[in-house]
């Protein structure tokens, strides 16, 4: 996470416009805890975002279609 935090820091990335939601992964890709209920017990580990994820700290933009 501290990585993560510093990429956003170097790339001047603000946090406030422009996350919408944050969710908590297992480390086989199943959503645990989110703001949507809709997406606890998905299963997210054939995405892109998480296979990048599990080798390095990454950060992904997704576009959800909202705000």
């Amino acid at each position: 996470m501290a990585e993560k935090c510093g990429f956003m820091r170097k790339y001047n990335l603000s946090l406030k416009k422009r996350i919408k939601a944050i969710n908590v992964r297992t480390l086989d890709g199943r959503v645990v805890a989110s703001p949507n209920s809709s997406e606890i017990g998905r299963d997210v580990s054939g995405e892109t975002f998480f296979i990048k994820g599990k080798d390095a700290a990454t950060i992904t933009e997704v576009d959800v279609g909202y705000g």
